[in-house]
């Protein structure tokens, strides 16, 4: 049997997180909403967390904060950005 290596980009992992983003506006909102599209996105782009880890790291982390602050059609902004923390 012959083995064949798919190599997948960014690109790749972005086009997938963006047709997951709209897969999940269809469903309900629930506890842990979109973490199990986050964790098989995860696993199947690990091998980009290898050759452009910051990126890899950044996409998994945007997607993941996306579908723990979505709210239907509204988006919450974040509590508190990391500028509003230094302020005091």
């Amino acid at each position: 049997m012959k083995r064949v290596i798919i190599s997948s980009t960014i690109a790749d992992m972005e086009k997938d997180i963006k047709k997951s983003k709209n897969k999940l506006k269809k469903k309900p909102l629930v506890e842990n909403f979109g973490q199990d599209e986050v964790r098989r996105i995860s696993d199947k782009y690990f091998d980009l967390q290898i050759e452009n880890y910051q990126q890899y790291s950044s996409l998994i982390r945007e997607f993941s904060d996306w579908c723990a602050n979505y709210e239907g059609d509204n988006i919450r902004s974040s509590v508190h950005s990391s500028e509003d923390i230094h302020k005091g």
